[in-house]
């Protein structure tokens, strides 16, 4: 969110038995000035990273060895988001005011990154992408005279179309996202499609699509919306009506009780779960494959669940920005381009049959 922060849970579906996961911390890359605060997982071998002064780093050997690179003609911006399709393929969002707010893409590795778009509303402020595919993706940014900017492309970013007003539902005053983590946008199958809002300082809201972002919908949700520095910044689905909204008020340390929501029925209606005891505002989640296994970050650490959010344990005390988890591994990033690996340990816990 502009002027603002600039600056999961999940349920994992049909198994017979419940396993405690048991986390493994390895600090794999650290040093730097920059930020990371944006990760994306391809698979337990290929992770992305992306954060400030224009950089990113990659790996192809699941954090054994980091490849550390800076976009040319961007050493300023502010890579808030990053969806990676494979080791050869990604995108990068940045995100600021007006023409900050810009699209890369590479197609080999990270060797040359070819700019796609660039905002043209000096003040628009675009705060998250993402992808359903490798071909059709969608962009969102903070209003602009209570319309919300939304962009999508079907041929992997070559052309960025506007979606129309009238297809959107109006912004509330001052509302629009946080570019935290770069997941207050996130996608599911079949076109689905989710936006977490907030700074309003009235509503949390929620705008939801079927149809790869050609027109949405807008609900209310109980997420702590009072005050221009609160709101959702992450969102999770685990299907196509599990989902989870992550937030809180990143000036206050002290955690409100209303920062985790969840809906049933894809987004429509919302209420709220137990509030986890990680000070400061939620700014990213991401859940464990197949597992009952969660974990939140913020700037005041890290904690991890393993019954689907029920209790919360401590996994770290570190400032991190986003989280993101592969089959088997999970990555968390932050200040000082740190990324740091958790490697899950199963062992064996009651559990009740779904």
């Amino acid at each position: 969110m502009k002027r603002l922060i600039m600056l999961l849970l999940g349920f994992a579906g049909c198994t017979s038995a419940r396993l405690s996961q048991e986390p493994v911390l390895t600090t794999q890359h650290i040093g730097g000035t920059a930020r990371f605060q944006a990760v994306s997982v391809v698979d337990e071998q290929v992770v992305w990273a992306s954060g400030t002064d224009g950089q990113y780093a990659k790996t192809t050997n699941g954090g054994l060895t980091w490849q550390n690179g800076q976009v040319k003609n961007a050493e300023t911006l502010q890579f808030r988001d990053i969806h990676a399709v494979n080791a050869q393929i990604a995108y990068l969002m940045s995100a600021g005011e007006g023409a900050q707010s810009r699209i890369y893409k590479t197609t080999d590795g990270g060797k040359n990154w070819i700019l796609q778009f660039m905002n043209p509303d000096e003040e628009g402020f675009y705060d998250a992408i993402a992808f359903w595919d490798e071909n059709r993706g969608v962009a969102f940014s903070d209003n602009i005279k209570g319309v919300f900017p939304i962009i999508r492309t079907e041929d992997g970013g070559k052309k960025w179309v506007r979606v129309p007003a009238a297809d959107i539902p109006p912004a509330l005053k001052g509302e629009g996202g946080f570019a935290a983590s770069g997941t207050c946008l996130i996608v599911g199958e079949n076109g689905r499609a989710w936006i977490g809002t907030g700074a309003s300082s009235q509503k949390a809201r929620v705008l939801r699509s079927l149809d790869y972002g050609k027109t949405w919908e807008v609900a209310d949700t109980p997420i702590v919306a009072d005050s221009g520095t609160s709101g959702i910044n992450a969102l999770l689905f685990v299907n196509a009506r599990k989902g989870y909204a992550f937030g809180g008020d990143f000036q206050k340390e002290s955690p409100p009780e209303n920062r985790v929501a969840t809906t049933d029925d894809g987004g429509k209606t919302w209420r709220l779960l137990p509030n986890p005891a990680l000070k400061g505002s939620i700014f990213g989640a991401a859940q464990l494959p197949k597992s009952e296994t969660f974990v939140i970050v913020g700037p005041k650490g890290a904690q991890f669940s393993n019954n689907a959010g029920l209790q919360w344990q401590d996994l770290s005390r570190e400032d991190f920005w986003s989280v993101g988890c592969g089959p088997k591994s999970c990555w968390m990033v932050g200040p000082e381009r740190r990324i740091v690996r958790i490697g899950w340990s199963p062992t064996a816990a009651p559990g009740r049959n779904k």
